[in-house]
Order: C-alpha cells, then sequence, then structure tokens
C-alpha cells in the first residue's frame, strides 16, 4: 500500500465523458467533471485502517475510512446506497476497490502506479474504459 499513500493531482484523463455518460450522468455535470482539479488522497491511521480523500475544487466526493478486505456501506456519489471493499491485487501492484450497488452491476476502480511514477486511475462501465492519470504533489 506503500506506494499508494500521499497526495495526488490529476493532470490528464481519457474518456471522462464516456464514461460518465454511460454511468447516466447529466449533461451538465459530466462538462463540470471534466474542468475541475480532481485531487485524491490516501494516508494510513495508527489502526491500519487508511482514509481515502477525493475532491475537487468545487466539493468533497468521497472521505472514508477503510480497512482492506473488509466490505461496508458507502453512499454512492448520487446518494444512493452502495457497499464497497478496497483489496490488493497481484502482489500489491493493484489497489482495488469494488462497488456494489443495490440495483445495477457491480463496478470496480482500479488504481496502480505506473513505471513513470503516476497513478493511473482506471474506471470501466460496459465495454467503456475511462483512465485518470495524477502526479504525486
Amino acid at each position: 500500500m506503500e506506494k499508494f499513500l500521499g497526495s495526488w493531482k490529476q493532470y490528464k484523463e481519457e474518456n471522462l465523458d464516456a464514461y460518465l455518460r454511460a454511468k447516466g450522468v447529466p449533461w451538465i455535470a459530466r462538462t463540470m467533471a471534466s474542468a475541475t482539479s480532481y485531487h485524491t488522497q490516501i494516508e494510513e491511521k495508527p489502526d491500519n485502517s487508511y482514509r481515502l480523500y477525493q475532491y475537487t475544487m468545487i466539493r468533497k466526493l468521497v472521505d472514508t475510512v477503510f480497512k482492506l478486505n473488509e466490505e461496508y456501506d458507502l453512499p454512492r456519489m448520487d446518494g444512493s446506497p452502495g457497499r464497497t471493499c478496497f483489496s490488493l491485487e497481484e502482489e500489491a501492484k493493484l489497489f482495488v476497490q469494488t462497488n456494489k450497488p443495490q440495483t445495477g452491476e457491480p463496478e470496480r476502480i482500479v488504481r496502480e502506479v505506473n513505471v513513470e511514477g503516476s497513478l493511473v486511475q482506471t474506471l470501466t462501465a460496459g465495454d467503456i474504459v475511462c483512465k485518470r492519470f495524477f502526479a504525486k504533489e
């Protein structure tokens, strides 16, 4: 988990609008999402839990504390209920978030640190793949 810890600022995205459209996000919200600066902070807590804080200059998106491999309730961005679980896969190369909405298909958000040292977040909706790239701050 060590390599994922810290503050990250998005510097590039690929296919975000198509991904959000596939998720049913309205046009104005998609436009705002593409135009805002997105930040992610991941920190380790003294009790071996982690805090994931994601925000834009406009609003907080996620602020949650979790333990690896433990499923828990986490409201979705639209406020609907859901469950999520964070895990490490492929010998800790991938930091994976699995979201389970009450209705619809589960979704995975995969984070990895590439050879350039960027955090790459891959989101998939059906056959649409979106990537967000973050530099460490």
